[in-house]
């Protein structure tokens, strides 16, 4: 005896993570059975950097000007997204100068270094007058009393998505910077995936209803983890009576996964064990 069980959307339980299949017949007996994930496919929905995970915030501080607390709105962001957010921010205080052909021109620039799997952060003198060919935005912040970069402060969990100590940058002040982060930087805190099932009775393990695991590759934010089983993975059932069973994602690190989009889809078989 074998069957194949769909999980949907329609299933989702307490949360986008954690779905609930309940048998249309009601009451099931399990008894010497096992399980396996033939499939999956689930949208990658989930943020890289949230509240939730307190590593959105940053702190800028202008010569002459207040320290600006700057927070970012949870979502999926590259090196590039935050640059791009920051010098939105820097349009906003005028924290830039404009060049002969209308171009801003930054004194801060974040990017990757994918030679050293780092992250570079770029420090550029600001003038004490504006320069020759140079204007000035209306919101212009100020030119220092002395030349100098300005500051950018690496705080609470941002240390691990750019691979920098927490603390102010640069250490000199009175230089161009270039500083390369000391430890690899972590783009996201989820990079795989763990399927549980209370139906599991997988008895080696820790915890013992894990099912599958399957990594994040070759896939971008907004599209969907495909994953097929190279070959079943049987999994013992605990023998009982049932008229439902969950099925939740994990992380690699077996938490929580915030997941926005749950339409996804699961397919799981079942069959008397061999």
């Amino acid at each position: 005896m074998s069957f194949s069980l769909i999980i949907n959307k329609n299933n989702v339980g307490f949360n986008n993570s954690n779905y609930k299949y309940s048998f249309l017949q009601g009451n099931v007996n399990f008894t010497d059975m096992e399980m396996c994930i033939s499939s999956a496919q689930v949208p990658y929905s989930f943020f890289n950097i949230t509240q939730a995970y307190n590593n959105n915030k940053i702190d800028i501080q202008w010569p002459g000007n207040p320290i600006l607390n700057i927070t970012l709105p949870n979502g999926f962001y590259t090196v590039t997204d935050i640059n791009q957010y920051l010098q939105n921010i820097f349009i906003q205080y005028g924290y830039y100068i404009i060049d002969s052909t209308g171009n801003n021109e930054y004194f801060f620039n974040m990017s990757y270094n994918p030679t050293y799997y780092a992250i570079n952060l770029l420090f550029f003198l600001i003038p004490t007058s504006l320069p020759s060919g140079y204007t000035l935005p209306g919101t212009f912040a100020g030119f220092p009393a002395i030349t100098q970069t300005l500051t950018f402060s690496v705080i609470n969990n941002m240390k691990d998505y750019l691979g920098f100590a927490n603390g102010i940058y640069p250490s000199n002040v009175f230089i161009n910077n270039s500083i390369i982060s000391s430890t690899p930087p972590i783009g996201s805190y989820i990079n795989s995936i763990i399927i549980r099932s209370s139906l599991a009775n997988n008895n080696i393990t820790s915890p013992s209803d894990i099912v599958d695991s399957f990594a994040i590759s070759d896939t971008s934010f907004g599209t969907n983890i495909d994953y097929i089983a190279p070959f079943p993975k049987w999994i013992a059932i605990n023998n009982g009576n049932y008229n439902s069973f969950n099925i939740t994602l994990y992380d690699q690190n077996l938490n929580d996964i915030d997941v926005l989009d749950n339409n996804i889809l699961i397919t799981i078989l079942i069959r008397k064990r061999k």
